[in-house]
């Protein structure tokens, strides 16, 4: 759905990026289980442990549509320049995560939290806002995200949850902001 003014939904560029991220970690992950020796106490190593070819193809999809969700963001929220506006946001995020990093590891011993950031700080630049308001909600919404996956820092499981709600907030942010999207 485009609106006159160009902007297309901010939950199609949503939809689209989170898509990505999620098939980007089961394809990373499904490379990860193929090439991974399983072993026990009581029945030792299973002797299949090597990174095949199965295994690198798995991968490197993986890693395309990880790198391609601010792409698909970019590009379906009507962006003008997709291309421009997802490296930037790509940068952002490994600057956010980076700094995040550290930022929580000396605040909470946890660096998890981080990527609740660097999430939030890439879907709001790839994403094409609908308004100057929305962006100061995004903001809002973020920050609500980021806060709270630092006083939940003891519970890997709920941070990285808060992590893949961190796009649908943005999409959120935009609806509260007032102005269709």
């Amino acid at each position: 759905m485009t609106s006159p003014g160009g902007r297309r939904s901010t939950w199609a560029a949503v939809a689209w990026a989170e898509g990505l991220i999620l098939a980007g970690i089961a394809l990373v992950g499904a490379a990860v289980a193929t090439s991974a020796r399983f072993c026990t106490f009581s029945l030792g190593c299973d002797g299949k442990s090597s990174v095949g070819g199965g295994s690198l193809v798995l991968l490197a999809l993986g890693l395309v549509a990880i790198v391609g969700s601010p792409v698909a963001a970019a590009r379906s929220s009507g962006r003008p320049a997709p291309g421009r506006a997802a490296a930037l946001a790509a940068l952002a995020f490994v600057l956010a995560l980076v700094v995040g990093a550290i930022v929580f590891a000396v605040l909470v011993d946890d660096v998890l939290p981080a990527l609740v950031l660097a999430l939030g700080v890439e879907g709001s630049i790839a994403v094409r806002p609908p308004s100057r308001r929305a962006v100061n909600v995004r903001i809002v919404v973020v920050a609500a995200l980021v806060v709270l996956s630092g006083v939940l820092h003891s519970s890997d499981v709920t941070i990285l949850l808060l992590a893949l709600l961190t796009l649908p907030a943005i999409g959120l942010a935009d609806t509260l902001s007032g102005r269709p999207t």
